[in-house]
């Protein structure tokens, strides 16, 4: 399936944001600051996909709780990369808001602290659906892989036995396996995997 314009469209603007020079992207953040039109928000965001915010991050806190969920998913990539209080408080906010903690999760990335994985283990216990779980599991697995913690277990088992998706299940078990904490019965079951990858992760 091809993909649509915009989506092209905000894939070369990260593009750009990769190679911009840091006074390129200071006179980024400041037109982004004063824009309105739906459109050139997105574009201005996808130029911070991968690269640091580097202006004040009030507006991006503002556009993490639109309710155009496109915004909302791009701004919550953007302040994903920083470390704030505010997007701390904003992530906790969000693991307690239906629809939104797989954001939290998200947001924790680089304002996590010890104990959030219980906070986030608690989450799995309330119904999500598929789109929404896979969301969520592309968090946590981000997530461990950014804080590998032995607390992270039973989120992952959670994720192995619930998530929708054959490829996050595979890397659930690769940070299972990281951690020291793959159970046998879990590497038996993998043996027969209906994904390659993950049947050779248990193959050693």
């Amino acid at each position: 399936m091809a993909e649509s314009p915009g989506v092209v469209r905000n894939m070369r603007y990260a593009g750009w944001g990769k190679s911009a020079s840091d006074g390129d992207l200071q006179a980024a953040a400041a037109d982004f600051l004063i824009e309105q039109d739906e459109g050139a928000l997105l574009a201005y965001l996808s130029i911070f996909r991968f690269r640091t915010f580097p202006g004040p991050i009030g507006r991006l806190l503002e556009l993490a709780e639109s309710a155009d969920a496109r915004l909302a998913r791009h701004a919550v990539a953007v302040l994903s990369r920083l470390t704030s209080p505010q997007i701390r408080n904003l992530a906790l906010r969000f693991l307690d808001t239906r629809h939104k903690q797989g954001d939290g999760v998200e947001l924790l990335t680089n304002n996590y602290q010890h104990g959030d994985f219980l906070l986030i283990q608690s989450c799995l216990t309330i119904p999500m659906e598929a789109d929404e779980l896979h969301h969520f599991e592309m968090g946590v697995r981000h997530l461990v892989k950014a804080h590998r913690q032995e607390e992270a277990e039973q989120c992952l088992l959670l994720l192995y036995e619930r998530g929708p998706c054959s490829l996050c299940r595979g890397a659930i078990v690769q940070e299972l396996i990281a951690l020291d904490r793959l159970p046998q019965w879990m590497k038996v079951e993998c043996r027969y995997d209906s994904d390659t990858e993950t049947r050779k992760l248990v193959e050693k």
